[in-house]
C-alpha cells in the first residue's frame, strides 16, 4: 500500500488562483481572488487555508475566509481522510487522493450544500 501520509509530511500545497465575481450595471467587474493552500505538519496535523490575493465585496471576503479549517489526517485504504474544524467549531471532512502528480480531493462543509474540490500540484 503506497504510504500516502508520508507524501504528505511537513509540506504545504498550493491551488488557485480561485475568484468570486459580478459585473456591475455599470460595468465594473468586482471580485475577490485568492488561493487555498493545504498545509501538513509530521503529526497528521492538516490546516487548509485561504489566502486573499485581491479583496472583493466584504461578504466574499468572509464567505472565502470560511474556508479555513484545522484537524488531523487519517489514512484509510483508499484515499487520505481529513477531519478538520473551523473557528466556530463547524465541521468539515475532506477526502483526498493522490494521481499523476496531483493532490486532490473534496472537502464537504457543515452547513454547505455541495463540496468543495481543489487539486493540488505535488
Amino acid at each position: 500500500m503506497n504510504n500516502r501520509t508520508e507524501i504528505t509530511k511537513s509540506k504545504k500545497f498550493t491551488s488557485g488562483p480561485f475568484a468570486i465575481t459580478d459585473i456591475h450595471n455599470g460595468g465594473n467587474v468586482f471580485a475577490t481572488i485568492y488561493l487555498v493552500e493545504l498545509e501538513f505538519d509530521n503529526q497528521n496535523n492538516v490546516v487548509l487555508k485561504t489566502i486573499l490575493v485581491k479583496e472583493g465585496l466584504s461578504e466574499w471576503n468572509q464567505s472565502v475566509k470560511k474556508l479555513d479549517v484545522k484537524g488531523k489526517c487519517f489514512e484509510n485504504s483508499k484515499h487520505l481522510e481529513l477531519k478538520m474544524f473551523d473557528i466556530e467549531g463547524n465541521k468539515c471532512d475532506g477526502y483526498l487522493e493522490i494521481k499523476n502528480d496531483y493532490l486532490f480531493g473534496e472537502f464537504y462543509y457543515e452547513n454547505e450544500k455541495s463540496p468543495k474540490s481543489f487539486a493540488f500540484r505535488v
